[in-house]
């Protein structure tokens, strides 16, 4: 799950997928990866659970709760601690005179997309992105050769799709395959009528014409509603989604593509100056 603007939803949209996949008989792993805000459990109504060890390959388990084999970041950080990690390794000195090497952000992120969590016979593992498109989040795709794809979470607001265009120019700058476009909280649903209603004066932007206009699927919507088991027809309808669906790639658009060429020839020229002035 993917946004560049936060707040949209990511983690309920993961949480609801989760189950929906679960109910359909897969097994099913969350994994939450942002670093910064380990509030991921809350979206599964649970407090953060303890995480095993396996002693033989010094792998952490996760536990599995309500037929879902649970890792939210609050498990090995707890939720209130504040997480500020350099972004690469250093060394640090103990008080008993010995050292230990801090991997860093970026260490931690490859140690458990990798080789620090035994996941098991897992069939969907489902990855809670942080709201960016910063070091954290090329990390991520650095580590995940064979992703599978990438939702995208957004609201139907002009601030949220601001963040929104930012994160599909960045998927496709990346390369990245995309499953789709999910719109959260665009609407509600009224729990006396089950009549969907906009609670603001206006409906927003159209994603789904947005969505078109991009070139990328458009998903399902998904409203407010006064009690969280009553999204269980939206979220089975995005399972099956993800469970049919075969995501693509999409290319930039010449404007993008122009745009990444001159950020490639930045880059070569940066390196060339770099090389060059050491010798003046």
């Amino acid at each position: 799950m993917q946004s560049v603007k936060g707040g949209v939803g990511k983690s309920t949209v993961s949480a609801g997928l989760c189950f929906a996949l679960r109910d359909r008989g897969y097994k099913v792993g969350y994994l939450e990866v942002d670093i910064s805000g380990t509030s991921g459990h809350r979206a599964f109504g649970i407090e953060a659970p303890r995480l095993g060890l396996n002693t033989e390959t010094s792998q952490l388990v996760p536990p599995v709760i309500d037929g879902i084999r649970m890792f939210p970041l609050a498990s090995k950080f707890t939720e209130d601690a504040c997480v500020g990690w350099r972004e690469s390794d250093s060394v640090i000195a103990l008080s008993d005179g010995s050292v230990y090497k801090d991997p860093g952000r970026r260490g931690f992120i490859q140690e458990i997309l990798t080789c620090g969590v035994d996941w098991g016979d897992t069939e969907y593992l489902i990855l809670d992105l942080p709201p960016s498109s910063g070091q954290d989040v090329m990390s991520f795709y650095d580590y995940i050769p064979n992703l599978f794809g990438v939702l995208i979470i957004s609201q139907p607001s002009e601030i949220a799709v601001v963040g929104l265009m930012k994160t599909l120019d960045f998927l496709k700058g990346q390369e990245k395959p995309i499953i789709g476009l999910v719109e959260n909280m665009g609407r509600c649903l009224c729990p006396h009528c089950n009549r969907y209603f906009y609670p603001f004066t206006s409906k927003g932007v159209n994603l789904q014409r947005l969505a078109k206009d991009e070139g990328i699927p458009f998903i399902v919507s998904i409203p407010q509603v006064d009690a969280m088991e009553r999204l269980g027809p939206y979220f089975d309808e995005l399972a099956q989604y993800v469970i049919n669906c075969q995501p693509r790639v999409h290319c930039q658009s010449v404007l993008g593509g122009g745009q990444k060429a001159i950020r490639d020839f930045e880059k070569f020229f940066i390196r060339g100056i770099g090389r060059v002035l050491p010798k003046l």
